[in-house]
């Protein structure tokens, strides 16, 4: 019921006792269209025990950046303005997967709501690096009128220490 946003149903099913495991923001997040009720989901699931908007799966990545690349514009809202974390975690932030999915509107929502542009990933990336890299100049110009960068600095790990190696103007 969850990875097809069908509300109705797991309505009904959670009222019989049951459950997603943990997995249910997962699941809708993943959803492999949009025609269900993605937010009424997500509120229904919010209620339940075990769910936790901020839980982070296997692979590293949390319900937040998996909607974000999948391109779940209204989900991504609900869940920020419902405590969702727009933090990195090990690497890549959710802004980042929806810069990588061309995904602008959701860049907009998550900068607005305190992601951070000039979080280097562990590759020595930023927002603007990969919306560069994939040739976005839409994306890099959103980007811009967040940070007020015009160029993007590369950073390198080099024997714990991290260094500038360039300065590369967008």
């Amino acid at each position: 019921a969850c990875g097809h946003g069908q509300h109705r149903v797991l309505e009904l099913l959670v009222s019989e006792g049951g459950h997603c495991d943990g997995e249910g923001f997962m699941q809708l997040a993943a959803a492999g269209d949009d025609t269900g009720d993605l937010v009424e989901c997500a509120k229904l699931l919010l209620t339940l025990e075990k769910e936790s908007l901020n839980r982070v799966q296997k692979q590293g990545m949390t319900a937040l950046m998996l909607a974000a690349r999948r391109g779940k514009s209204p989900l991504v809202e609900w869940m920020v303005q419902h405590g969702a974390e727009v933090k990195d975690n090990k690497g890549w932030n959710a802004l980042m997967f929806s810069v990588d999915s061309g995904h602008g509107d959701i860049a907009r929502v998550l900068l607005d709501k305190g992601a951070k542009a000039d979080h280097i990933n562990n590759d020595g990336q930023t927002a603007a690096d990969i919306a560069a890299g994939a040739e976005r100049s839409e994306l890099q110009y959103i980007l811009e009128t967040f940070t007020g960068d015009r160029g993007r600095l590369r950073r390198k790990q080099v024997r714990g220490v991290e260094q500038d190696l360039e300065i590369a103007t967008l």
